[in-house]
């Protein structure tokens, strides 16, 4: 309600803004949101609240549906799955996963390109407080090579933010 997801989808040209307009690495999105699936794919990773997977594809196979180099988001894909605890689980389908593990299936497609902005929304949401942890240790790990964007409503995930903004009914706050 107070438009965090909305704010995402702006930065990400999923949503045209009502006004200005939004840059990622030197390039001006389009006001048109169909337009921005190359930016996208070349320079955002979307860690979205419902993670969206296909579901007749492997965790493996959604991870690398975006793939700029396949062989290099597939090795990528690998490393990041242990710390989360999803090494095991990468042929799995995802109505054989629990929401959490869909939930990390969906940070292991936002990281595969190694993108240079990565927008989660509620990236614990649906994770046990342990998990929470190594999913966030993951994303700070990302962090140190990409802008990272967190909206959420866990104040664990502020603890090491270099910028904490608050939004009330569509506005900043506080920040």
């Amino acid at each position: 309600g107070s438009g965090k997801s909305s704010l995402l989808f702006l930065l990400a040209g999923l949503r045209r803004p009502d006004a200005g307009t939004v840059k990622i690495d030197g390039t001006q999105l389009d006001p048109l949101p169909d337009r921005n699936a190359a930016v996208r794919r070349e320079h955002i990773g979307f860690l979205f609240q419902e993670p969206f997977l296909v579901p007749w594809m492997s965790v493996m196979e959604n991870a690398l549906v975006h793939a700029l180099d396949p062989a290099r988001a597939e090795a990528r894909v690998r490393e990041l799955a242990g710390p989360i605890g999803m090494s095991e689980l990468l042929e799995a389908r995802p109505d054989r996963l629990s929401g959490g593990e869909r939930q990390r299936a969906g940070i292991l497609r936002a990281l595969a390109n190694e993108p240079g902005v990565v927008l989660a929304d509620e990236p614990t949401a649906a994770l046990d407080g342990r998990t929470g942890r190594a999913v966030m240790g993951l994303l700070r790990g990302a962090a140190r090579e990409a802008a990272l964007i967190v909206v959420t409503h866990d104040p664990a995930m502020l603890e090491d933010a270099d910028r904490v903004l608050r939004l009330a009914d569509g506005a900043v706050v506080e920040g």
